[in-house]
């Protein structure tokens, strides 16, 4: 017989990046970031021309509740470099578990990134935190029709 686990909202917050590898082909990097949690996907708004951009944006992401045996869940970030005239360049890609997530209720996560060679192309700052019960009901009344 099994349990139904109760999925959990997560709150992420990208902080920021620091140190990215030059991509553009021309002119400078105007960076921003793809980040996937579970089966969730989302993009920051474009950052200022810098290697070391600030971004402070928020997203909401739907996990599967804390199961038995199972891995953490995995945060991939990739950061990416807005071109004008031609595709967007990938600046680095990185992977982290976020261990502590279902144990604290929250994470400060430090994501190397690599380019494709598999050298050092920056670092991404994210902030993870689940969403406590409390909250989860004023989303829903909040979300009521």
């Amino acid at each position: 017989m099994s349990s139904v686990i109760a999925p959990k909202t997560v709150v992420l917050t990208a902080r920021a990046a620091q140190d990215l590898r030059d991509a553009a082909l021309i002119g400078r990097n105007t960076p921003y970031l793809e980040i996937t949690l579970g089966a969730e996907k989302v993009v920051t708004q474009h950052a200022t021309a810098s290697m070391n951009p600030v971004f402070d944006e928020t997203f909401t992401f739907q996990l599967p509740g804390e199961q038995p045996d199972a891995p953490p869940p995995t945060l991939r970030v990739t950061a990416m470099n807005a071109a004008r005239l031609l595709p967007d360049q990938t600046i680095g890609t990185g992977t982290v578990q976020l261990g502590k997530l279902y144990i604290e209720g929250s994470e400060e996560a430090r994501v190397p990134l690599h380019d494709s060679t598999g050298k050092p192309a920056g670092v991404a700052y994210i902030g993870v935190r689940l969403v406590t019960p409390e909250e989860e009901m004023e989303i829903r009344e909040l979300t009521k029709y």
